[in-house]
């Protein structure tokens, strides 16, 4: 398979694939954890020159972004522009819900990220923030009140 050449897509948006989405969600192709950092970091809003000079930090940019372009687990998005979601009454939902879930699961330690969530009025960077909360839910609570806190989020989304 022919390497993705990454510098061919700067100013390219990329999203996760399923295939990736399920890697966040269950680490299933262990993939190490300056690959799995670079996955966190794509939310179909990034630019690739952007995640390139995240992904250096990591180390070589242009190989993180290639393996994950090449392994499936992220693609370029389509280049048609969706007008953007308005922030609602079932973001504002969710943002009561994760507020009060953090707090009852991880207890005061949580108040910084309720705050976060709670300043948040893009419904883009709150998913962003929900899902790098549900990771630490995972790490501070367990995989079963992690998949407990992501479904309660979604099913509060239209």
């Amino acid at each position: 398979m022919a390497q993705f050449d990454v510098r061919a897509g700067l100013q390219a948006v990329f999203r996760k694939t399923p295939k990736g989405d399920e890697e966040i969600a269950t680490r299933a192709c262990h993939l190490s954890a300056r690959l799995r950092s670079v996955l966190i970091m794509v939310d179909g809003k990034i630019v690739g020159a952007e995640l390139l000079k995240r992904a250096a930090v990591l180390g070589d940019g242009d190989a993180l972004v290639a393996a994950l372009v090449d392994g499936g687990f992220i693609e370029t998005a389509a280049t048609t522009v969706q007008a953007p979601v308005a922030f609602g009454a079932a973001h504002r939902e969710v943002v009561r819900f994760a507020s009060h879930f953090l707090l009852e699961v991880l207890g005061p330690a949580s108040d910084a990220m309720g705050a976060r969530i709670e300043a948040c009025r893009d419904p883009g960077t709150l998913m962003s923030l929900l899902e790098s909360f549900r990771e630490t839910i995972r790490v501070g609570a367990g995989k079963k009140r992690a998949e407990d806190f992501w479904s309660g989020v979604t099913a509060r989304l239209p």
